[in-house]
């Protein structure tokens, strides 16, 4: 039988540009990871970003909702939030090899196009962008 799991990201931005992480695969990733038992998604992304990163967080909004299979075992669904850089000095766990912050007003052209104008659409509805 195949399992659900809770997952959660973060947007975090500080100076208007946002937190990307790189696994040692090569893969970008948000800070973030799997919502533990009785514990809430907002609760997790607390933890898991302070783990992976060292930084507190406020978080500001939810931004979307997604799932994937991650295994034949496995389907996640999870919840994305934004998040703004509090405190702290950025110290990368070994979950992840490097890091960036990304400026997508500077680069939307990066994106999916069936995400772009979801993104751009997002974009223009908050105001620390």
């Amino acid at each position: 039988m195949q399992e659900i799991g809770l997952g959660v990201k973060g947007l975090i931005t500080r100076d208007d540009k946002i937190l990307v992480l790189i696994k040692s695969n090569g893969e970008l990733d948000l800070a973030g990871g799997r919502v533990e038992d009785d514990e809430k998604y907002e609760d997790c992304l607390h933890r898991e970003t302070l783990e992976e990163t060292g930084l507190e967080v406020g978080i500001k909004g939810f931004v979307a909702g997604w799932s994937f299979k991650k295994n034949s075992n496995l389907f996640v669904i999870g919840r994305t939030y934004l998040c703004e850089y509090l405190s702290g000095r950025l110290i990368l766990s070994d979950e992840h090899v490097d890091y960036f912050w990304f400026d997508p007003a500077k680069h939307i052209d990066l994106f999916k196009l069936d995400h772009k104008y979801k993104f751009q659409s997002f974009l223009h509805k908050r105001s620390f962008f």
